[in-house]
């Protein structure tokens, strides 16, 4: 595994996972020029005739034109913390990240990063941390609309958002159990309390390599990674239970949030946002049945006209489902929760 101080020496650029049936030749064959074969070794560490293992990650060689390495704070709310070494910075939205920030959120902050971002400030690619969660970010690359990222997690849980644009950025996250990677975001991935990498593909396809082997997985399909061992089998994701009450754009007068029950469900997650999209939570709860009629709803911020909230479906293993269409709860006039 290519380590970040690496990548910085070398000048390496974006990243590629190793799938089956790669080789150092192979990847120089679809970059365009076979003799890169010597450069990416040299920049990986590799030496003569070495071949790296499936689920490695190699640092590539940086492509012609103008090139940016940064990453910016969308949004955040409540308190997280950057640290390059010299102690905890707080951060702010809008502030910008460079490789090598270690970046934590505490026990009640969502925050949400925009990757490989390029010279124009547009673009990028979306991740979102829930509470608790702690990253490295490795690397962060585009040059003409190509872009890659990589991250290291350590604990917590995160979802790579779906890019709807169609533009297909690569982001990988990589923990101590394994390699989650995919383009066009659309996955979660989470860090169990005995280090086990749960992986669940929510709108594309996910590679997951663990131990030296590398399984696909499809849209609505998840698996977990145990620490030194393969994927093991995948599971299929469960469906939503469907929002009902308050029906979308209704007003909000009572806090009664209903919806119909999943097969299989264990519990459900509630989700709060300021965005239909879901990359600006505000908070969220879980439950074990529906519905969820809290003696008092107060969320941290005030949005102005109302709140958008989904359910997702958590099963007896422990994985979360597919989330159900965003609803949007609307205030009454003078009223804020």
């Amino acid at each position: 595994m290519i380590s970040l101080l690496m990548l910085l020496m070398l000048g390496a650029a974006g990243h590629r996972v190793v799938g089956e049936g790669d080789t150092v030749e192979s990847i120089a064959e679809e970059l365009g020029d076979p003799a890169l074969a010597g450069l990416l070794r040299k920049i990986n560490g590799l030496a003569e005739g070495e071949q790296p293992a499936v689920g490695a990650i190699l640092g590539m060689p940086p492509s012609e034109g103008p090139a940016d390495q940064a990453a910016v704070v969308q949004s955040l709310r409540g308190q997280a913390t950057m640290d390059r070494g010299l102690g905890p910075v707080s951060l702010g939205a809008g502030m910008l990240l460079s490789p090598g920030a270690r970046i934590c959120t505490d026990q009640a902050s969502f925050l949400t990063l925009k990757l490989a971002v390029g010279c124009t400030g547009e673009g990028g690619d979306e991740i979102s941390l829930l509470p608790q969660t702690c990253i490295t970010l490795n690397n962060t690359y585009e040059s003409d609309g190509d872009r890659s990222s990589l991250v290291t997690m350590e604990q917590g849980s995160l979802t790579v958002q779906e890019d709807l644009k169609g533009e297909d950025g690569l982001v990988t996250v990589q923990t101590s159990a394994g390699v989650a990677s995919g383009r066009g975001g659309g996955f979660r991935v989470h860090v169990e309390e005995d280090a086990s990498t749960r992986t669940e593909a929510l709108g594309n396809s996910v590679s997951v390599s663990g131990s030296g082997t590398e399984i696909g997985l499809d849209a609505g399909q998840g698996v977990r990674v145990k620490e030194g061992e393969a994927p093991g089998p995948v599971v299929q994701l469960a469906a939503p239970g469907s929002p009902a009450l308050p029906e979308d754009q209704a007003l909000l007068r009572v806090p009664d949030f209903s919806w119909a029950e999943a097969e299989g469900a264990l519990a459900y997650r509630l989700e709060f946002s300021a965005d239909p999209g879901f990359s600006d939570v505000m908070f969220y709860t879980e439950v074990g049945e529906t519905p969820w009629i809290p003696e008092a709803f107060a969320l941290p911020t005030q949005p102005d006209a109302g709140v958008y909230w989904r359910v997702t479906t958590i099963d007896s293993l422990g994985f979360m489902g597919l989330p159900s269409p965003a609803h949007f709860a609307r205030f009454p006039p003078g009223v804020r929760p």
